[in-house]
């Protein structure tokens, strides 16, 4: 006779309920998707197109329905969202088991980007520089072939390494072709004298510290906020002592008073003076520098910006 132990009976018992509910429980997410698609039909028909999106995609959720893929595609679609309804169109064409329902989704996908997308082509040299459209990569130059958008206008940006980044607004028609052909253009390096052999020293390190105008501007506004602060002092302090003692008459204190408030208005303008001296010092270039510029240069199909300073 066989013993089994109470574990090991445990065990089957338990694997045999999973085995014997699996299928179920997979008809009864089948009835389920059923209903949520019949349910979708009715609201798809009646013009409720995002609640019978939500029907549809729960129904794709429980089991596997091409008609409900087929929906949500047609709902994207109704709801003005073609990047969501060719996906669901492509989805459908690889599911779909009969040619013809293969061949109406490829008219769909076909029909969808005539609608809704064009085609552009950007061909810039040299190769290697890096291609955004809309702030967001799409690969390096050269790229595999033209690129899927959607109709309206994109921006196009162009950058490598040691040349000028351009940027190049583009209109890209529906169910048309747009291109965007160009060169870089080389950010010229500034360089020493050549040498005997040819060849080109390194460009000399600007010349660190501050150039006389703005050292001149700093120290001396700071110099007027302490004259300002001295001033300020000596006026308050020969206002209290005239004020606090008895030996003087009331002219002289009157005279005194006046002659604080001088001191004091005197004392406002150096700091008004100082600061402004020192705000303007930050704005003056350092020795060895120079204030932001700009340089145009010329390039095939059009032209580039090219930013240069040091502050």
């Amino acid at each position: 006779m066989v013993r089994v132990r109470p574990v090991r009976m445990v065990i089957w018992i338990v694997v045999a309920a999973t085995l014997l509910a699996a299928p179920a429980r997979a008809a009864d997410d089948k009835a389920r998707a059923n209903a949520l698609y019949k349910a979708g039909v009715h609201l798809f028909k009646a013009g409720k197109h995002r609640e019978a999106l939500s029907q549809f995609q729960e129904a794709r959720r429980l089991a596997v329905i091409p008609d409900a893929v087929w929906s949500i595609a047609r709902c994207h679609e109704e709801l003005g969202e073609p990047e969501a309804a060719l996906a669901a169109y492509q989805d459908f064409e690889a599911m779909a088991r009969d040619a013809t329902a293969r061949a109406e989704a490829r008219r769909r996908i076909v029909a969808v980007k005539d609608r809704y997308f064009g085609r552009l082509r950007v061909a810039v040299e040299p190769p290697g520089t890096g291609i955004q459209l809309d702030g967001e990569p799409v690969g390096e130059a050269p790229l595999a072939g033209p690129l899927d958008v959607r109709a309206g206008e994109h921006l196009v940006t162009m950058s490598k390494r040691g040349f000028a980044t351009q940027h190049r607004r583009v209109e890209v028609p529906a169910g048309g072709d747009a291109s965007v052909e160009t060169a870089m253009v080389a950010m010229r390096a500034e360089s020493g004298p050549a040498g005997a052999d040819g060849s080109v020293a390194a460009p000399a390190a600007p010349r660190r510290g501050w150039s006389p105008l703005k050292a001149g501007l700093f120290f001396g506004g700071v110099g007027a906020v302490v004259a300002g602060v001295a001033l300020h002092v000596a006026g308050f302090e020969h206002y209290r002592r005239i004020n606090d003692s008895g030996g003087f008459t009331y002219p002289e204190k009157r005279d005194a008073r006046a002659l604080a408030s001088g001191l004091g208005y005197g004392a406002y303008a150096l700091y008004g003076v100082g600061a402004a001296a020192v705000v303007t010092s930050f704005l003056v270039p350092a020795k060895g520098r120079h204030p932001i510029g700009y340089a145009a240069a010329p390039a095939p199909g059009g032209g580039a910006v090219v930013l240069t300073g040091r502050w």
